[in-house]
């Protein structure tokens, strides 16, 4: 899981005029899921229009944060940081606080000391930058750290009886207190370099992500290994270079070789997908292994390396084994029927049932379909499950 730390009236109608226009040009392209201009914005079938900044939007699904942002890196964090101005604040002083009490998380502080603003990916900085531009915070303060104790599963072919792939992941956070679960957002950047449009769930103020999909079917997870590891000093937080993959990434085999080719400032197990397979990498200081399926069809993940060739590891979580053990289960009980709905059946089964959904440490579920771009969010205790429209914010960028 990740979180945060971390007009002139001339200038207003040229803005409105523009983004009316945008909106025009979504509804000949997704008129299904974009039904008009509200707000100087698109208004998107299923979520709640807030307001806009400098040509970014927020929205609301339930009472989750959705922004759609757009332009060069330094303006959609400018457009991030007025949006988001009021939680943003809220945030860094949740996080201050709790980093301030005596039994604070070590794992905590070494990976905040770990991720220096000035070792960010320069499209990365600059979003930062831009967030403290209009958010009133410094770039100090808008610093994130990742620590995540999750369950992800894909499932194609025999597994879903020739339907579409399928993708659950459950984000865990042991620890937290039941108060945090209001500082998840769902951001959508729109760049205007070239460089793929994406999206992440993450905490509100992150630019780094430990799930994240772009606007060609891809996504990708990350879950933490190897219980103990300290950060390397000199290597760059994984979930930074995750968030670079996706907007470099068109196709599966490019976003593999990304993975392939990095070494994880921390032991990482890393699946990434596309409508056709998905795949999972452990990922250790200096060598990774691409790991086989399951079983044809199905790769399952949680905390523990199981590729062989690791020999014996330490485990990252007392719960890892077991949760592996229930998805493989479910899968199995479940074969040649899994679809969205059953997916969000296995991944909201408690533990004690027989599945990976831990009460009061799962902190999100994830259900997405490449090939559709359906995408489903539950936030345990926060947010009943809701579909996000993707492919319409995706859209609006165009």
């Amino acid at each position: 899981m990740l979180w945060c730390g971390s007009f002139k009236n001339n200038w207003v109608s040229i803005l409105l005029s523009r983004t009316c226009l945008l909106a025009v040009a979504v509804l000949l392209v997704a008129s299904s899921m974009v039904t008009g201009c509200s707000g100087g914005a698109p208004q998107v079938r299923g979520l709640k229009y807030v307001s806009s900044f400098e040509g970014g939007h927020k929205y609301q699904l339930g009472k989750l944060d959705v922004l759609v942002l757009s332009g060069t890196y330094n303006e959609m964090g400018r457009q991030y940081g007025s949006l988001m101005m009021k939680k943003l604040h809220e945030c860094v002083a949740y996080v201050d606080k709790l980093l301030a009490q005596p039994n604070a998380p070590v794992e905590f502080i070494d990976k905040i000391n770990s991720n220096p603003l000035n070792r960010y990916p320069e499209r990365l900085r600059q979003i930062v930058v831009g967030m403290s531009e209009t958010a009133g915070l410094s770039v100090k303060k808008l610093g994130s750290i990742d620590l995540n104790y999750c369950s992800a599963e894909v499932a194609w072919g025999p597994y879903t009886g020739g339907g579409p792939l399928v993708v659950g992941r459950n984000n865990d956070f042991p620890g937290l207190p039941p108060s945090s679960n209001r500082f998840s957002n769902f951001v959508v950047y729109n760049p205007s370099d070239g460089s793929m449009p994406c999206a992440f769930f993450a905490d509100v103020g992150s630019v780094a992500a430990d799930t994240g999909y772009n606007s060609n079917g891809l996504m990708i997870e990350s879950n933490d290994g190897l219980e103990g590891s300290k950060p390397q000093a000199d290597r760059m937080l994984f979930a930074l270079e995750m968030t670079q993959f996706m907007f470099d990434s068109a196709n599966l085999e490019t976003l593999c070789a990304e993975v392939s080719s990095t070494r994880p400032n921390m032991p990482q197990l890393c699946l990434v997908g596309d409508k056709g397979m998905g795949v999972s990498y452990e990922l250790n200081f200096n060598d990774y292994r691409r790991v086989a399926p399951v079983a044809e069809g199905l790769v399952v993940q949680t905390n523990d390396f199981v590729d062989p060739y690791w020999g014996q590891t330490q485990s990252n979580s007392a719960t890892s084994d077991q949760r592996y053990k229930n998805l493989l289960s479910l899968a199995n009980q479940n074969k040649g029927n899994i679809n969205v709905p059953t997916m969000k059946m296995m991944m909201s089964t408690p533990m004690s049932e027989g599945g990976p959904f831990r009460p009061g440490d799962t902190v999100a579920m994830q259900v997405f379909v490449p090939a559709t771009m359906e995408l489903w969010i539950a936030i345990p205790n926060y947010q009943d499950w809701a579909q996000v429209p993707l492919k319409a914010l995706f859209d609006i960028g165009k």
